[in-house]
């Protein structure tokens, strides 16, 4: 008896998560639909800033590169 329960609550919770798992998918599908049209220009302004940030990085790194020592 008790064998029986077990296995047809194991049972019903793996149904339990096919669905969670088919609402997810459809939840993710609906947000690919959404993000599609705005993607594009996105990643334009994305490379754009971090070029920016590549820069000044560049510059810092150089004005700390001389030895202190030798500077006075």
């Amino acid at each position: 008896m008790s064998a029986m329960h077990s296995f047809v609550r194991k049972k019903k919770e793996k149904k339990k998560r096919e669905k969670k798992r088919k609402k997810k998918k459809k939840k993710r599908e609906k947000k690919k639909k959404k993000k599609k049209k705005k993607k594009k220009k996105k990643k334009k302004k994305k490379k754009e800033k971090k070029k920016k940030k590549r820069e000044k990085r560049k510059k810092k790194k150089k004005k700390k590169r001389g030895n202190p020592r030798f500077m006075v």
